[in-house]
C-alpha cells in the first residue's frame, strides 16, 4: 500500500491557525470526525461533519479528532467517501489534543491504494499522494525534526528523526507545562530533540491567499 505520513507535535492553537491559512488558498475542503462518543458535548453533536469551515475550528469549542482534506469542488466530503480515502483523493489530519497536561501527537497522512473486492485487484490513485505532497509542503517549514522517546518505566531513550515538533511546543516542554504523548501509548513520553535546533533558515508557515 502506498502511504505517506508526517508525525509531529504542535499546539492546537497553532494547528487551528495553520488550517485557516491553508483554507485561505481556496483550494481545499474539510470534513471533521469525532472518535470516542465522550468527546461529543451534547446529543445534538454528531460524530461526522461532512463540511467544516476553517473558521469553525476552536480547541475550546469545536475540535474534531480528525480533519479529512480534499480538493475543493463545491461538494462535501461524505462519511462513505472518507472510508475510501485513496479512491476519493482524501488525506487526513489527526489534530493535536491537549488534555490534563498532555499534548498528543498530530499526524498528517495519506493512503493512495485500495482493494476492490469485486474486481479482486488493488488500485492506486496518484492524485492522493500528489495532494498529500502539496499540503505537506505547507506544513514542513514550521516543523523541527528530531524527538526522543523514553519509557517511563526506565531504560534508554530512542531518537526518532522522523518525528517533529514546533517552536511553540519546544517552549512549552522546556517550561515543564506539558508532556508529549502519542494516542494509545501510555508508557512513553517524548522530548524535543537538540534544544539548539531551529527551523530551517527562511522558513515560514504563512500561505499566500489564492488570487481572485
Amino acid at each position: 500500500m502506498a502511504s505517506r505520513g508526517i508525525r509531529f507535535f504542535a499546539t492546537p492553537e497553532e494547528m487551528a491557525e495553520w488550517v485557516k491559512q491553508l483554507a485561505s488558498c481556496g483550494e481545499y475542503k474539510f470534513a471533521g470526525e469525532f472518535w470516542p462518543s465522550v468527546r461529543l458535548k451534547s446529543a445534538a453533536d454528531k460524530p461526522y461533519y461532512d463540511r467544516v469551515a476553517a473558521e469553525e475550528l476552536s480547541p475550546a469549542d469545536f475540535w474534531p479528532d480528525r480533519l479529512n482534506v480534499s480538493v475543493e469542488d463545491g461538494e462535501p466530503i461524505t462519511s462513505e467517501q472518507s472510508k475510501a480515502p485513496g479512491e476519493n483523493c482524501i488525506i487526513s489530519l489527526d489534530l493535536p489534543r491537549l488534555t490534563d497536561g498532555a499534548l498528543h501527537m498530530a499526524v498528517l497522512g495519506a493512503k493512495s491504494d485500495w482493494w476492490d473486492s469485486e474486481d479482486q485487484v488493488s488500485y492506486h490513485n496518484p492524485d492522493t499522494i500528489e495532494l498529500f505532497n502539496k499540503v505537506a509542503k505547507q506544513l514542513r517549514p514550521m516543523l523541527i525534526r528530531g524527538v526522543t522517546g523514553k519509557d517511563i518505566k526506565g531504560g534508554n531513550g530512542h531518537y526518532y528523526r522522523d518525528l517533529s515538533y514546533t517552536e511553540a511546543v519546544h517552549k512549552l516542554t522546556a517550561s515543564g507545562k506539558v508532556e508529549l504523548m502519542q494516542n494509545g501509548v501510555a508508557n512513553v513520553r517524548f522530548y524535543c530533540g537538540d534544544a539548539k535546533a531551529q527551523p530551517r533558515k527562511g522558513a515560514s508557515s504563512k500561505l499566500k491567499p489564492k488570487a481572485q
